[in-house]
């Protein structure tokens, strides 16, 4: 693929990749609201987003220096979409600690998401 393929791609990922922190970050608390049994949890989705974003930035950051960035992210794309999975099923469900769990990967993605601009970067002339 040229590079300048590559650059747009990258370009079209960070843009979608950008709108999970603020949608996650106005509508779990929301959600987490109508599903948690005790009203004080209801914020804890958000929270949960956030921890996955820290607790995956080293093991991204090593997947990245031992797997490449395609395979990296790949998997970070899988891990979105399954995220997006258990979020639909929880809420469908009712299932509180699942959305969290959920909100969690979306956080794991949006780790792996936090280097497309590296990578654009690299590929830039």
């Amino acid at each position: 693929m040229s590079a300048q393929r590559n650059i747009n791609l990258l370009v079209a990922m960070q843009a979608l990749a950008g709108a999970t922190g603020p949608i996650i970050i106005s509508l779990a608390g929301l959600v987490g609201l109508q599903l948690a049994k005790d009203p004080s949890l209801a914020t804890l989705p958000v929270t949960s987003y956030n921890v996955g974003v820290a607790v995956a930035m080293l093991p991204v950051a090593w997947l990245l220096a031992h797997t490449g960035r395609r395979a990296t992210y790949l998997i970070g794309a899988t891990v979105c979409a399954l995220a997006g999975l258990l979020a639909a099923f929880s809420i469908i469900t009712h299932q509180f600690w699942f959305f969290a769990i959920a909100t969690a990967f979306a956080g794991l993605y949006t780790a792996c998401a936090q280097n497309f601009r590296f990578a654009a970067a690299d590929l830039a002339e």
